[in-house]
């Protein structure tokens, strides 16, 4: 089973102005799915189980400001030949003070974060913090979870038209997930259980909180599943203990 995602071509016609939709609402949930779901598949891309949060000591509140910190930052680390693989989402407190939260993958220089950071927002204006991985999880879980936890806030972020909810580094390409199935009876007669659950299964997987049917709907989104028969592959029938390696095709 092969299941992919992305953007479909762009569909000539009559454009609404932005802001104009009847059924805000709707298309901010939407939106809010997608982003989750982007933001944790690019985490579980680049294998991310570190966390790194960027404070600031006052309590700056101006977006542009901050972003223009964001990108100062990313650039020093590259100057200091550190250049990092990276999903960041902008938090807003209560207070309505923003700071970053950037997952990140491997080992990270604390000293570094802190000298270019300061160098930012000047020193002893702002704090960084990094978060390792936990013990007993896997990258997958720890990626999971950063993805989870960074995304958590994107539905009450206040956001104009246009205004991006997360930031992701160049070359993140998310992989096509591939999934092999193994039916406990016959598989006569059970297409549409087993539609039913590969997209139950890429729902879990990408992380996008919205049926199919809005997945393949409008806004120039789409997504698709499909099965490939495989010669090297065979149905069994039985309990999963009885599976044994199929033998190679003949060729």
């Amino acid at each position: 089973m092969e299941v992919s995602w992305g953007k479909s071509e762009s569909k000539p016609g009559k454009r609404g102005r932005k802001g104009g939709s009847p059924n805000p609402e709707r298309n901010q949930q939407r939106a809010w799915s997608r982003a989750k779901g982007v933001i944790r598949r690019k985490c579980l891309t680049i294998g991310a189980d570190h966390l790194v949060t960027l404070t600031y000591r006052e309590n700056v509140q101006d977006r542009t400001r901050v972003l223009e910190h964001m990108e100062r930052f990313h650039r020093m680390l590259k100057r200091a030949g550190t250049s990092l693989q990276y999903v960041t989402v902008l938090e807003y407190q209560k207070r309505g003070a923003i700071h970053f939260h950037i997952a990140v993958k491997g080992f990270q220089d604390v000293r570094l974060l802190r000298r270019c950071w300061y160098k930012v927002v000047g020193n002893g204006q702002g704090q960084v913090n990094v978060r390792g991985p936990r013990p007993g999880s896997s990258p997958v879980k720890l990626a999971r979870y950063l993805s989870k936890y960074i995304g958590k806030d994107l539905n009450a972020l206040p956001r104009e038209a246009g205004e991006h909810r997360y930031f992701c580094s160049l070359g993140i390409t998310v992989p096509t997930e591939r999934f092999e199935l193994a039916l406990a009876r016959p598989s006569e007669g059970v297409a549409g259980e087993l539609f039913s659950l590969m997209m139950k299964e890429t729902l879990r997987r990408v992380g996008v909180q919205c049926n199919l049917t809005h997945w393949m709907g409008g806004g120039g989104s789409y997504g698709w599943i499909s099965g490939y028969e495989d010669s090297s592959h065979r149905w069994t029938v039985g309990p999963v203990e009885s599976l044994q390696e199929s033998p190679p095709p003949v060729p």
